[in-house]
């Protein structure tokens, strides 16, 4: 390595480095010759930065587990608020305590402090599968042996990881972090990225846990816990059955759903459908829509959309652009009369709006029954400020976002906004003409509205429907490649497009043909039944 280069690394706020469009960790970088080419720095509080010491900071966490419990199964589970949740499995600790928690900390400051490097081995394909058997990483040395690699990322003689991910240098870059006991199992907090030297704030989320809690016992039905689950299933010519189960298994959901709703008709007259961006938050509506009105009802859907305010009239964010993901951008007064008149019974002719103009035209006019629900559908519906005016007491909240996407093995989750990308990104090209590149562009200003917008208030909801489905990776796994592999090397978004079709390889392939026509998968893929 370069002098220039390692003095870059004597500063723990820069973790890695970003040269033709691929992320190098320290110990990559002689190999590739990164001195003669044009690179940048990543630093911790970026994105990747961020994420690239979450993952090292997994791999500490397993290592200090294994060297006080050795015969431990570590898993990493889900997010949950700024913090990962995970659980362990040891006959030495059979009922996890606060006092477990604490040794492992302790341990892990003492790992910190011994500043090891992360490093490269590279060995034969079987011999490194050998040593990921023997240290219980299955489904570790399963993805390895189908991808045939010869190399790891070592941390220490029991922890390993592949070689799709990036680390810090060193155990000494981690020392933000703490461990909360939240049985059965415990959360790994995180730095704050807004202040990496303070631990992030945690808000408890019960509601969303539960939905967890709900999906760890649907993938038990199932049998389908890791990605090499599912390709086995694949292998084997059982994932038609699969499917068939985890869509019996959302359609129960709205049933439930529907039926809450059905026994408190006079405190469900405006059901509010939130979610984040590719969250099937339009096909749910449909769906609980049909539920209702097989029950007698005559439900009418709003979309938010409408209800934007002209363009000219859109406000502008901190870069001096129109800020369309702004509560701001809708027109809460007007929504909120015309929701109140026809909740009185009265008629009324709805906006449209015109996304080819920019300005709202007169729209369809509608008088609804005096039980029949209004469904409003939009990424806005749970912020209190949307229906400030209306009563509380008539409105049924509902939550939709792909929870729980399925994890790749016990170290490795796959994060909930990558799959809604996935999703966005095949459903951008072929039905709204956008290119790969341009929904890598648009999606940093849509999380950042998610952020600020949407997850604050996903806890207000009366209930949450979780959209995920085990298998539906491997159906847009094609989809999506088609769409990827057009980001060019020279694309700022390069990096971002690799390491989702790192993701998307580890997944065999379903035939769409599969997927029955009311799924929620289809609002991506096409071919639905409903219209969008």
């Amino acid at each position: 390595m370069s002098e220039d280069l390692n003095k870059i690394f004597i500063d723990k706020n820069n973790v890695a480095i970003k040269a033709e469009g691929k992320i190098y960790s320290k110990y990559e970088i002689d190999k590739n010759l990164i001195q003669d080419m044009d690179y940048e720095v990543i630093k911790l509080n970026e994105k990747e930065g961020y994420r690239i010491y979450e993952k090292s900071l997994i791999m500490l966490l397993a290592a200090a587990i294994k060297k006080i419990y050795p015969d431990s199964k570590f898993s990493v589970e889900h997010t949950l608020s700024h913090g990962i949740y995970c659980k362990f499995e040891s006959n030495q600790a059979k009922i996890l305590k606060i006092s477990h928690i604490n040794e492992i900390k302790q341990k892990m400051k003492k790992l910190v402090e011994e500043d090891i490097d992360f490093k490269i081995i590279e060995k034969g394909n079987k011999e490194l599968y050998r040593l990921l058997k023997k240290n219980n990483l299955e489904k570790k040395a399963e993805i390895l042996k189908k991808k045939n690699l010869n190399k790891l990322i070592k941390l220490t003689d029991e922890v390993y990881e592949l070689p799709y991910y990036n680390t810090v240098p060193s155990t000494g870059y981690l020392n933000i972090f703490n461990l909360l006991y939240y049985p059965p199992g415990f959360i790994l907090k995180l730095p704050d990225r807004a202040n990496m030297k303070k631990i992030a704030f945690f808000k408890e989320s019960k509601k969303l846990f539960r939905i967890h809690q709900e999906y760890e016992k649907w993938t038990d039905i199932i049998d389908i816990k890791y990605a090499p689950s599912l390709n086995e299933k694949i292998d084997q010519n059982l994932h038609k059955e699969m499917i068939l189960i985890s869509e019996k298994m959302h359609e129960k959901k709205i049933v439930d759903i529907s039926d809450n709703i059905l026994e408190n008709l006079d405190r469900s007259r405006l059901l509010l459908v939130s979610g984040p961006s590719a969250s099937g938050k339009t096909t749910f509506s449909k769906r609980l829509a049909i539920h209702l009105k097989a029950a007698g009802l005559k439900p009418i859907t709003i979309e938010m959309d409408d209800y934007f305010f002209p363009r000219k009239q859109t406000p502008i964010d901190e870069n001096g652009n129109k800020d369309f993901e702004s509560i701001k951008a809708i027109d809460i007064s007007k929504f909120n009369e015309d929701i109140l008149r026809m909740l009185e019974g009265e008629e009324v002719t709805l906006p449209e709006y015109d996304f080819v103009s920019g300005v709202r035209k007169k729209g369809k006019t509608i008088k609804i029954g005096h039980n029949d629900p209004i469904i409003i559908e939009g990424i806005h519906s749970l912020h209190p400020s949307l229906t400030k005016f209306i009563p509380d007491n008539i409105k049924f909240k509902i939550y939709v976002s792909a929870l729980t996407p399925l994890n790749l093995d016990r170290y490795n989750r796959i994060h909930t906004s990558d799959v809604r990308l996935i999703r966005r990104i095949v459903r951008d090209a072929q039905f709204r003409g956008h290119s790969a590149d341009e929904t890598l562009k648009m999606w940093t200003d849509v999380q950042k509205g998610e952020n600020k917008y949407i997850f604050p208030f996903q806890e207000r909801a009366d209930v949450m429907f979780n959209s995920a489905l085990p298998y539906e990776i491997s159906v847009l796994k094609d989809f999506c490649k088609r769409f990827l592999i057009h980001v060019k090397e020279d694309s700022i978004y390069y990096a971002e497009a690799r390491k989702l079709l790192n993701i998307l390889e580890l997944f065999n392939s379903i035939d769409p043909y599969y997927v029955p026509k009311s799924s929620i998968l289809r609002e991506f893929i096409g071919n639905s039944i409903f219209d969008y």
